[in-house]
């Protein structure tokens, strides 16, 4: 069998800061709390950031109880805005609903 020669992809290797300047951080802590859904890989592609400082500021963000963790796994935690301070709850199924309907 003749050797397969692996096909390969030129990226572009990107610089991101290593640190937020204070005036920068009121515009990040905006453009996080507009998204719907808060992942850090993509809220640090989109603001040119560090996915370690990202996942920082999310903590900070989560301890101040302006996000909250929606999902999270070992490799990713998915955030979403906090509304008001209160928590989320999930959307109940029907059977759920016809359950307490019927209970009370």
């Amino acid at each position: 069998m003749p050797y397969l020669k692996r096909k390969t992809v030129e990226r572009e290797r990107v610089v991101r800061d290593i640190l937020i300047k204070p005036a920068d951080e009121k515009k990040i802590e905006t453009t996080i709390l507009k998204s719907k859904l808060i992942i850090p890989s993509a809220i640090a592609q989109q603001l040119g950031l560090r996915v370690s400082i990202v996942k920082r500021i999310l903590a900070q963000l989560e301890k101040d109880g302006k996000i909250q963790k929606y999902a999270s796994s070992a490799r990713i935690k998915i955030y979403v805005p906090a509304e008001g301070g209160k928590t989320k709850t999930k959307k109940k199924s029907k059977s759920a609903e016809a359950k307490e309907k019927a209970s009370e």
